[in-house]
């Protein structure tokens, strides 16, 4: 808002209309304050003069020259003595006119004549044109201006018009004042304390602040009262009483929860957070108080490092970690240490896992036991560490002496797990004798026999094929689509052909009698059908569904691909994001956000392929993978023969497995003939023994898959029907715990929200958010978003402390609704879920 810099409308419109009634118009303008604005004033049809030093000359051009003129005569500093005024005569032809400044603001604004005073004690702030009228809005609705005019209220409306508040409520007004305040100690500006300082009104700034929030300072300032208000805010933390009023709290506490203010906030407590945590022994503090604080991020880095120190030593906390997250999901910060509370599930997962699995491992003496054993508990191990490796990265760089000690363990651990489990798979398949082929319901290349033909009894069917989705990933992606329960859906496990790679595991899914590979080129034939491509594939499938198509993944989103799947009563789609990515030297890092990406992909496929009319999409893959982020966690294998046997165009090999006519025997080597794999044909496959790798040029090592670890071999088949699941997923429910009396007696309340059951297994978590309201609905007190996603089934660990600031206004004896609000999805829009009623008696004192 600029100052003013020529007269302002109202006095122009004055003059105007003196001129109109009368000839000669005399302005005697005693303080002289319009004597500059005079010289650009115009006036159509009226002349004006400044008399100043031209008084003869005027009397005789108003009197003599120009008699039939209109003038407008302007004399500032008042009249001379009658004796000297040689314009007396004049004076009393002309019609008079006087005018001063504040009084022409003071109309414009529809202010009193007795507020001419404090219009002129602030003449700056009225200078503006903008102001004036924010200032015209805002007395006529200010609760503060009902009970008539006051100094005090006028002096308040200014404050609030510099602090850009438009509230109408005191209360409201003084909050705006504070945000504004801790946005310019921020931003580093002080545009706000130069206007304030200009118009008069600094002391007056401070002064509503000691009223309205209890700050008083000898030596007010923004700086001093940002770290008051962040200390008060802290008390949680620094277990001293609040030298501020819970006004102070909310304003912080709106701007915690206000997206668009999001630097701002962050930049307030990068300025103080050093000097309140001096203030703060957050070591002493148990770590539930710390996971309620949401204001100093410094909470996150207490909190990391105690549950790390547990981690380490092989404490099985993950249900404790995910409560834990859950309650941080809503801060401002948790963008920022979200990794870290996910690298800790993960890696806690695989090292209190991997103990129990080796006190298991030893007791399984078949294949059905070890298979059944890995898909049930073991798998969740692979899980646990795909979690840690997709974050551990950004962690390590977030707090490296953390978690670079903590990968160094995680690895040796899970390299322990991967080594001893494929020792113990490996054995058990060698006492067998060969690889289970004939396990019907598990055996992959009976999948088109056992699950789709039943389907396509009554219903058009879908398959998926994502190449190398391995079965812990499905059956976590299973999950999740489940607990959003808009379709049926059930996942099983299915043992992929071997050796695990691309073109066997794709010919395994199609209807088959016979497999077999090529040892010079591993393509694959179905029935002695060459099985390499979609094309090729596609004429397989149609030997028993005629109209079957095949096509891409992305030709699922095009219109030639839609056009193709027209009345088909099967059709295959191919997707390939994990192998694609981990396949690559350059690339295979990523393989774990790879899978990230797999799901979000399946979601969009699924839902086009039942958009499109199938009423049963399967979700399989052609083989899992093995994946190790520390090269230093495995072995390589010499195969004395191998580059001879290669070379010569005789075998064929990759990472994982190698396959000849004629393949030497090799210690080294796990070796079947093709029979022993299911398979048709006259060759040898060997396969390295554990999870060490055959050195292969030009491609990554840390990847890799066609071998017999469980990882590569077992994948999901995830069916998926159209409609709800029966009890399909709901939104976890949650009551409110308020303690036997719901009297306010000071400037808190605490109580708790209780979540009814475990999140999981169809029941969704919810996002809230708490409040205390008046009867007219309007906030009185500090809003905070709650996450109810527990998964414990401890119904203690459900139990979520809340503690909310009341505004200092709230009348005694005012009745309160303390409501929990849940938010529709991911909308802006919230229901009342809960609520409980409370009285203020504050007859006791306030607790700040």
């Amino acid at each position: 808002m600029g100052d003013r810099d020529m007269l302002d409308e109202n006095i122009q419109a004055k003059l105007a209309d003196a001129c109109a009634e009368a000839r000669i118009v005399f302005w005697e303008d005693v303080s002289g304050e319009f004597a500059q604005d005079v010289r650009e004033l115009d006036l159509p049809g009226v002349t004006v003069v400044d008399v100043h030093g031209c008084a003869l000359a005027t009397k005789r051009r108003v009197l003599r020259d120009e008699r039939d003129g209109n003038f407008l005569l302007y004399r500032a500093g008042g009249a001379p003595c009658i004796e000297e005024d040689f314009l007396l005569d004049v004076k009393m032809l002309a019609r008079p006119f006087s005018a001063t400044q504040s009084a022409s603001w003071a109309e414009d604004t529809g202010l009193p004549i007795e507020a001419a005073r404090i219009v002129s004690a602030h003449a700056a702030f009225f200078a503006s044109k903008e102001r004036r009228a924010a200032l015209r809005e805002l007395v006529e609705r200010a609760d503060w201006m009902r009970g008539g005019y006051s100094d005090d209220g006028l002096v308040f409306s200014l404050l609030s018009v510099c602090c850009g508040s438009k509230a109408i409520h005191k209360v409201d007004a003084v909050r705006d004042m504070a945000a504004r305040a801790l946005e310019q100690y921020a931003k580093g500006t002080d545009d706000l304390m130069h206007l304030l300082e200009r118009c008069g009104l600094t002391d007056a700034y401070w002064k509503a602040f000691s009223t309205g929030l209890g700050y008083r300072s000898e030596t007010p300032g923004l700086e001093d009262f940002a770290f008051e208000v962040m200390l008060s805010a802290c008390s949680d933390l620094t277990g001293e009483v609040p030298t501020l009023s819970p006004d102070a709290t909310i304003v912080i506490s709106d701007m915690a929860n206000d997206s668009r203010k999001s630097d701002v906030f962050t930049d307030l407590v990068d300025a103080t957070c050093d000097y309140v945590t001096s203030k703060c022994n957050l070591e002493a503090l148990p770590t539930e108080v710390l996971a309620g604080h949401r204001y100093l991020p410094v909470v996150d880095n207490v909190i990391i490092r105690r549950i790390a120190n547990d981690v380490t030593q092989g404490v099985d906390c993950s249900s404790q970690i995910v409560e834990v997250r859950a309650r941080r999901a809503s801060g401002r910060f948790f963008s920022k240490w979200g990794c870290a509370y996910d690298a800790l599930i993960g890696a806690a997962g695989v090292l209190a896992r991997v103990p129990r699995f080796e006190s298991e491992v030893g007791s399984v003496d078949d294949v059905r036991t070890c298979f059944d054993r890995y898909v049930s508990d073991w798998s969740a191990i692979d899980e646990s560490y795909r979690t840690f490796g997709l974050v551990a990265s950004k962690a390590v760089l977030l707090m490296a002496d953390v978690f670079e000690p903590l990968a160094h363990q995680v690895e040796l651990s899970y390299a322990h797990y991967s080594n001893r489990l494929s020792a113990a798979w490996q054995r058990l398949v060698v006492e067998r004798g060969s690889w289970p082929v004939d396990w019907e319901g598990f055996a992959q290349r009976r999948f088109f026999e056992d699950r789709v033909l039943t389907e396509l009894a009554s219903k058009r069917v879908a398959v998926v094929v994502s190449d190398a989705l391995r079965y812990e990933a499905g059956s976590d992606w299973s999950r999740r689509v489940a607990d959003r329960g808009k379709c049926q859906v059930e996942c099983t496990a299915m043992l992929a052909s071997l050796p695990t790679y691309t073109q066997l595991g794709m010919a395994s899914l199609l209807p088959n009698q016979t497999l077999s590979i090529d040892p010079k080129t591993l393509n694959a034939a179905v029935d002695g059908s060459d099985a390499t491509g979609s094309q090729h594939r596609e004429q397989i499938l149609r030997r028993e569904v005629p109209d079957a198509a095949v096509l891409s993944y992305e030709g699922l989103f095009d219109q030639e691909g839609v056009g193709r799947l027209e009345g088909t009563k099967l059709a295959y789609v191919y997707h390939n994001v994990i192998d694609m990515t981990g396949d690559k030297r350059d690339s295979e890092e990523l393989t774990f956000a790879a899978v990230d990406e797999t799901f979000g992909q399946l979601d969009r496929a699924c839902a086009r392929l039942f958009q499109l009319g199938f009423s049963c999409v399967f979700v399989v893959s052609d083989h899992g993978f093995l994946y190790q982020r520390d090269s230093k966690s495995f072995d390589f294998v010499e195969v004395p023969f191998l580059g001879v046997a290669v070379g010569t165009d005789n075998a064929k090999q990759s990472r994982r497995f190698v396959v000849a006519n004629d393949l030497p025997t090799c210690d080294a080597l796990i070796e079947f003939g093709a029979p022993e794999l299911g398979l048709s044909g006259d060759f040898t496959c060997g396969f390295p023994k554990g999870t060490r790798r055959m050195r292969l040029s030009g491609s990554g090592a840390r990847f890799v898959h066609g071998g017999m670890t469980l990882q590569e071999a077992v994948v999901p088949c995830v069916r998926l029907t159209r409609g709800k699941a029966r009890g399909s997923a709901a939104p976890v429910g949650v009551d409110l715990l308020t303690g036997g009396t719901k009297v306010i007696t000071g400037s808190f309340v605490r109580f708790e929200i209780f979540q009814t059951e475990p999140v999981g297994d169809g029941v969704l978590p919810v996002s809230l958010q708490v409040g205390l309201y008046d009867a007219d609905g309007q906030l009185r007190s500090e809003t905070k978003p709650i996450e109810a996603a527990s998964s414990s089934r401890s119904a203690e660990e459900r139990r979520i402390p809340v503690t909310l600031a009341v505004a200092q206004d709230v009348a005694n004896g005012a009745r309160l609704t303390l409501r929990v609000n849940q938010r529709y999805g991911t909308t802006s829009k919230y229901k009342t879920v809960a609520q409980a009623e409370y009285i203020v008696r504050r007859n006791f004192g306030l607790d700040f």
